[in-house]
């Protein structure tokens, strides 16, 4: 129930998600099993904005855009997607993206979105038109539980690592994030992926 950074500070939350800074003294926080993103101001260590995610659910990954002050959320379920967020916490844009989301990043550089998402194992990329406009750039396919993602700003390449793995019915198994979530993984078989356009 705490979370760590620069302070501490107490939240009522058992799954405090993504985090990012504004650069300006705010973060913005996900709390998945709460339904909401936070607004919290650094300075006097307190939440300042609790924000609905609408329909959604499972707030999940938190990116920030400096140049047009907006905030983006990725949400799981059913229905996942990008939701895109304005300082003040109205939703101007959303757009939907893969299964099982772990990780978000934004390229200033190019306006991409990159989403790695796990269950159904796709690389959804949005591209950012204007401050309120996103569209789908591309969804390459990965690997399945392919969503742990790193971004090089300078080649503009993209890691992503997996494993085999079986759900073993012996073990408990996170139905709730698939019905055959991997609950054991084989020795030696990290994968890192790359994706780079050519």
């Amino acid at each position: 129930k705490s979370c760590a950074s620069a302070f501490v500070m107490r939240l009522d939350s058992e799954s405090i998600e993504g985090s990012v800074a504004d650069g300006e003294g705010f973060y913005y926080t996900a709390l998945r099993d709460k339904d909401k993103v936070l607004k919290i101001d650094a300075r006097a260590r307190k939440v300042v904005g609790e924000w609905s995610i609408g329909k959604h659910v499972k707030p999940n990954s938190v990116a920030y855009d400096r140049a047009n002050q907006r905030v983006f959320v990725t949400t799981r379920g059913s229905d996942a997607a990008l939701l895109v967020f304005d300082r003040d916490g109205k939703i101007v844009a959303e757009t939907p993206i893969g299964l099982n989301n772990d990780s978000i990043v934004f390229d200033p550089d190019t306006k991409k979105i990159y989403t790695a998402n796990g269950w159904d194992g796709t690389l959804v990329i949005i591209q950012q038109v204007d401050a309120n406009t996103y569209k789908l750039s591309e969804a390459p396919t990965t690997r399945p539980w392919a969503r742990t993602m790193a971004l090089d700003p300078k080649t503009k390449t993209v890691y992503l690592v997996t494993a085999e793995g079986t759900a073993d019915p012996a073990k408990p198994i996170k139905t709730s994030v698939s019905p055959f979530y991997p609950n054991k993984y084989f020795k030696d078989t990290f994968t890192l992926l790359t994706y780079t356009r050519k």
